[in-house]
């Protein structure tokens, strides 16, 4: 399974393989799902917050790929439980 984008600032493209499983220092985004792995525990915990309070604060040290947890796993986590009608939390 890839992915390929164009960064936004232009720059050469992100590949996503199995060959080349992280997007170098840039934050997985919502397209990169498929190849987002290993945090299923993280996100279902993160949906179940969310859902019990709007109002959810994630932190952490920098480099932690809070961004990529965000963007890759919670944001289509939300979307398929409220297009699917499903509840993960």
């Amino acid at each position: 399974m890839s992915a390929a984008e164009v960064d936004r600032s232009g720059a050469a493209p992100i590949i996503l393989d199995a060959q080349h499983p992280w997007p170098s220092l840039r934050a997985f985004r919502e397209e990169h799902r498929a190849v987002f792995r290993g945090r299923d525990g993280e996100i279902t915990d993160l949906v179940r917050r969310v859902k019990r309070r709007l109002l959810t604060i994630l932190f952490g040290v920098s480099g932690l790929g809070k961004t990529s947890l965000l963007q890759a796993g919670l944001f289509p986590a939300l979307r398929a439980t409220h297009t699917s009608g499903s509840n993960l939390g």
